[in-house]
């Protein structure tokens, strides 16, 4: 999981896996270890794909919310005087 964690860029992020299994502590099978890691990278490439998501809805939001602006609102004065007008 730690190569596709580094694939996709995430930093800072604990992953806990806790197994309750019935046979001897320490004896997992080949299967188990397969199917925890399969879990884990269907859970990581979701979230992932959920979160590129909602950073495109954002960045569509702001776009829009400044194409409403009126372009003289965008504009800053030059210079000010010292009585507080621009020139």
């Amino acid at each position: 999981m730690l190569s596709l964690l580094q694939k996709i860029g995430v930093e800072n992020i604990l992953i806990v896996v806790f197994i309750w299994h019935q046979r001897m502590p320490g004896h997992f099978s080949n299967e188990v270890y397969k199917m925890v890691l399969d879990r884990g990278k269907d859970l990581l490439t979701t979230l992932h794909l959920k979160v590129l998501e909602a950073e495109k809805m954002i960045e569509e939001r702001i776009g829009n919310a400044i194409s409403h602006i009126s372009p003289e609102i965008l504009t800053l004065p030059s210079t000010i005087d010292k009585s507080g007008t621009a020139d």
